[in-house]
């Protein structure tokens, strides 16, 4: 199982599940916002670069979101992702949503805390 794909098709179903327009532009807004987060929250721990400009970190959005774009939209590969992850049993989705929002929760209070 690849955890990215997975991370997508998690937020993929909340957007279905909550009635989103093109729910699969969501959730590649979600993966990049929440994968940008991530790289500059270890950038700030390792001190890689003393001051993070927003030219740098516009940067930084703009190509993660072209990458995840070409990734998941790409032939319409959310499709396949979710017809694979579609067969997961009621134990495995609920073991699955646990991860997921634990680990957006904790990208998102880290940047809070070190920042």
């Amino acid at each position: 199982m690849n955890p990215y794909y997975y991370l997508f098709y998690k937020l993929y179903k909340l957007g279905l599940s909550l009635k989103v327009y093109d729910s699969q532009f969501s959730a590649v807004g979600a993966m990049t916002l929440n994968l940008a987060l991530n790289l500059l929250v270890i950038e700030e721990v390792f001190k890689i670069n003393k001051h993070i400009s927003n030219l740098y970190a516009s940067l930084l959005f703009v190509i993660l979101v072209l990458l995840n774009s070409v990734l998941f939209l790409g032939g319409k590969r959310y499709n396949r992702i979710k017809e694979r992850f579609d067969k997961e049993s009621k134990m495995q989705r609920i073991v699955g949503w646990i991860c997921v929002s634990l680990y957006i929760a904790f990208s998102l209070t880290v940047p809070l805390i070190i920042c």
